[in-house]
């Protein structure tokens, strides 16, 4: 199912577009819809940028995640078949990556610093694994990920305790659940709290 058309969205988009005519909310909702507008038409022109510059008769690989996409679409475009990579698809996948992303990179390297200050023993295994491992000559890459075991243990680390995303996606239930006495019918729209399992002393 394409993102922009599960109910879960149409439902947010619906009451979104209710608080915008309520006085206290207009302006508020207004500058969040300019906001929205202003970023639509940045990943547009980035994405009408990068379709340009594709030759798709190339089988080179694709550069980056907007390539490989558009790529997808061409491919599935080809063989006529129905299916969901659309150009609108993609930009809605894009902004996800922009906006969570950058939120989480800065969240995720803050507490970092904080706990490497905190912690200056971690700091120094981090440091001793960093020159056994990669030297001084050379950058870290995703290929030194299976050789670095207690810096990929410390960002994991870092990430549960400083409960980077405290909150996970809008989920809806399947069927009707009951869970700790409560009823939750099917289709209810449900919000986990991550934050709460990541600081459960049973669990950790």
């Amino acid at each position: 199912m394409v993102l922009f058309d599960h109910p879960i969205v149409k439902m947010m988009k619906s009451r979104f577009h209710f608080f915008g005519k309520l006085p206290y909310f207009k302006n508020f909702y207004n500058e969040m819809k300019h906001n929205s507008d202003e970023l639509y038409k940045f990943y547009y022109k980035h994405v009408q940028e990068q379709k340009a510059k594709i030759d798709f008769s190339s089988s080179a690989d694709p550069t980056d995640f907007c390539e490989s996409y558009l790529r997808e679409i061409e491919k599935m475009n080809q063989q006529g078949e129905g299916h969901d990579f659309t150009e609108e698809q993609l930009i809605g996948v894009v902004s996800g990556l922009w906006m969570a992303g950058q939120e989480t990179t800065t969240t995720t390297l803050t507490f970092a610093v904080l706990y490497m200050m905190l912690y200056p023993e971690v700091q120094k295994k981090i440091q001793e694994e960093i020159d056994r491992v990669i030297g001084s000559n050379r950058f870290i890459t995703m290929e030194d990920k299976p050789s670095l075991h207690y810096i990929s243990a410390t960002c994991q680390e870092i990430q549960r305790a400083g409960s980077i995303a405290t909150q996970n996606l809008f989920h809806r239930t399947t069927k009707d659940v009951i869970i700790k006495g409560y009823h939750l019918p099917k289709d209810t729209c449900i919000v986990p709290q991550i934050s709460v399992v990541m600081n459960d002393e049973k669990v950790y």
